[in-house]
């Protein structure tokens, strides 16, 4: 249990961001903290692990050896310390270089690239995901469970019960869950503007979005619209909620067409016959 209570205590600390990475003023027991989840996180977070502490490497010069990225097809690659620099440094909040400092000696972070489900699926159920066949482990060991993950979904009501049902018995002694927004990463909406073609006489003919600010360039020597949808907070929202599922929902057409916005189509499908 003791063992357990250090590695949520250094989670605690992960989890607070290193805008207090000064404060830790006592050195906590030597630790291991592993984690495993969404592969898009996972080099700035192994970054973070390496300010806070690195494996095997004497006190005050950790650049000795580096906590390394794993991923879930059994290679390990190793990131490269980066520097702590706040906006105001000060006696409670200095600069760091974590190529040579670190604030928890002896402390060991492995994270493995296995996707959110698996890695939801490895926390919330205190039960190994990690096979010699699938979502391998390249720390060459086994873990029965781990104590954190990240998700780019939100944990579940489901995934929460599962948690609970199993985390306070005697044999986790976990406590509660506890979830912390840690990273925030751009999301890239992709479409083609060119949403079919229409075989005709004189040969074939682009179906284009008829879009109100088109963004066009000239490619062979003929203009060809390659951009200009545009989407608002509302619009990207229906989408991913899937409440907008047509390029000619009302909400999308009124910031795109051309003209008549309310009854002008955003395309227009032709009859390839």
């Amino acid at each position: 249990m003791t063992s357990m209570k250090t590695r949520l205590l250094t989670a605690t600390i992960i989890a607070g961001g290193l805008a207090g990475i000064a404060q830790a003023q006592v050195a906590l027991p030597a630790a291991t903290l592993r984690g495993a989840g969404a592969t898009a996180p996972a080099p700035v977070l192994v970054t973070n692990l390496n300010c806070i502490g690195q494996p095997g490497a004497p006190s005050g010069n950790p650049a000795a050896t580096f906590n390394q990225y794993g991923t879930n097809s059994g290679s390990l690659t190793f990131i490269t310390a980066g520097n702590y620099a706040p906006t105001t440094p000060g006696p409670t909040n200095p600069v760091l270089n974590c190529a040579s400092q670190e604030i928890q000696p002896a402390f060991e972070g492995k994270y493995i690239g296995t996707g959110s489900g698996t890695g939801r699926a490895f926390w919330r159920a205190f039960a190994n995901q990690l096979t010699s066949t699938t979502n391998l482990n390249p720390f060459g060991e086994t873990w029965s469970n781990v104590q954190f993950a990240f998700s780019d979904a939100p944990v579940s009501t489901g995934d929460l019960s599962t948690y609970a049902s199993t985390a306070n018995n005697s044999t986790n002694a976990a406590g509660p869950a506890i979830q912390v927004p840690f990273f925030v990463f751009p999301v890239a909406l992709a479409y083609n503007a060119r949403y079919g073609i229409k075989n005709t006489g004189g040969g074939p003919l682009d179906l284009t979005f008829n879009l109100k600010y088109p963004i066009t360039v000239t490619l062979g020597g003929v203009p060809t619209v390659i951009g200009g949808l545009r989407l608002s907070r509302e619009a990207y929202c229906k989408i991913f909620n899937g409440e907008i599922t047509n390029f000619n929902d009302p909400v999308i057409r009124a910031l795109n067409a051309k003209s008549n916005t309310t009854t002008s189509p955003l395309y227009t499908i032709i009859d390839s016959n």
